[in-house]
């Protein structure tokens, strides 16, 4: 389980649609940054963020990344990850 100030990497694979690819991460409040884009030419692409809880308990984030290609075509998909306060 991620701890309150790690760093955490993200990756996200597709296999269609044409290049280049604008690639949007939304990180739900549980990362630093919070957002994250680029645009790449390959089919995959990682984030690495720093995760956060400040509060006392652990907490489960959901974020999203979404995937615009050159045509305009797009395509999300969310995820979640937990992290524990840190101390």
């Amino acid at each position: 389980m991620l701890a309150s100030g790690e760093m955490a990497g993200f990756t996200v694979i597709w296999r269609n649609g044409r290049a280049p690819f604008a690639v949007e991460w939304d990180f739900g409040g549980g990362g630093e940054p919070d957002m994250a884009s680029a645009t790449t030419s390959e089919r995959i692409h990682s984030a690495s963020v720093t995760v956060l809880n400040e509060g006392a308990a652990p907490v489960a984030f959901t974020g999203m990344v979404a995937i615009e290609d050159a045509d305009g075509s797009q395509v999300a998909q969310g995820f979640s990850f937990t992290v524990q306060p840190s101390g």
